[in-house]
Parts: C-alpha cells; sequence; structure tokens
C-alpha cells in the first residue's frame, strides 16, 4: 500500500514474524496449520519435508511460531488445588538413579485440578528454587499436593494448604 500523500509505502506483513521473509506466506500459513493440529509438535526436519525448504528455513519458521505462541499464552497463577512434582529428564544412564543423577535436567510441573499443566525447568531441587517456583506459579490460598520432599514442607508458611502424598503408603 502506498500513502496518498507522501507515497512511502507501507507493507502488510511490516510489523509480523512475516516481515522480511521470502517464504510464500501459503508456506507459513501451512506451517501454522501443522503446529496447530499436530498432537506432539512439529519438528524443523518435519517442516522441511512438508514445506520444501530448505533445513534452516524450516528452524526459523519453527522458531518464530513458537515464540508467537509462547506470547499468547496466558500467565495467570493457577488456584484451586494444585499438584507438584518434580522429575528428573534424560532418558536410561549408567549410574545413580533418582535424585543427584548425572547428566538430568530437573523439570518441576504445576497441574491444577481440571485446569491448565505448567512445567519449569529448575537447576536444583533445594527449598529456595522451588519456593520460588511456586511462589511465581500458583496463587496464595491454594490447595497445594506434593510428595514428602522436605523442600515443600514450608509452602504453609507462604499461606498455603499443604497435602503431603507419601508414596510409601
Amino acid at each position: 500500500w502506498a500513502c496518498a500523500a507522501c507515497g512511502d509505502h507501507v507493507y502488510p506483513t511490516a510489523g509480523t514474524i512475516f516481515q522480511n521473509t521470502r517464504t510464500p506466506l501459503q508456506s507459513w500459513f501451512y506451517a501454522i496449520y501443522l503446529f496447530v493440529t499436530t498432537r506432539h509438535g512439529v519438528s524443523a526436519k518435519e517442516l522441511q519435508r512438508q514445506l520444501g525448504v530448505t533445513y534452516k528455513t524450516a528452524w526459523r519458521i519453527g522458531h518464530k511460531i513458537r515464540e508467537q505462541m509462547d506470547k499468547g499464552e496466558i500467565k495467570a497463577l493457577l488456584s484451586g488445588h494444585v499438584e507438584i512434582d518434580e522429575a528428573y529428564v534424560g532418558g536410561k544412564r549408567p549410574g545413580k538413579r533418582g535424585r543427584g543423577a548425572a547428566g538430568k535436567t530437573i523439570v518441576m510441573g504445576f497441574k491444577q485440578r481440571g485446569g491448565l499443566l505448567v512445567t519449569e525447568i529448575i537447576p536444583d531441587v533445594k527449598l529456595k528454587t522451588l519456593r520460588a517456583e511456586t511462589l511465581k506459579t500458583v496463587e496464595a490460598g491454594a490447595t497445594v499436593s506434593t510428595d514428602e520432599l522436605y523442600s515443600y514442607s514450608l509452602l504453609k508458611g507462604e499461606g498455603y494448604t499443604h497435602v503431603a502424598v507419601k508414596h510409601g503408603a
């Protein structure tokens, strides 16, 4: 589009994720369609095959779409009854299992009963870390269910109703 007064050009993709792309908009929209309809996400390799573009282009398209999906998510605090646990992710490895296993990523999960699921990668399972993530994710006054890990024991002092599940029982 061109301004009638000054002749300046304004492009329909200006200020969007499509700005300065040479990839046809049909390919972008098909990639968005794949993200929306696929249950387990879409890899860059799959986008490369489906769209007929280079791997670098497919990776960039996927990255831009994921950025926009993250911006669009509602970042409201979880409330009501929230279940919290952490897990070590990284496949089978020789050596120690469970807490303290080498080469694993610690993922903390928050599940609101009948509602949203939120996950965060955390550096450790120390009281300070778990407390900070809980305060950032769960609304004060909520009922929180966790396992018997000592780091969760001080949640009552933060205004939560805390219930510990005994795995042994």
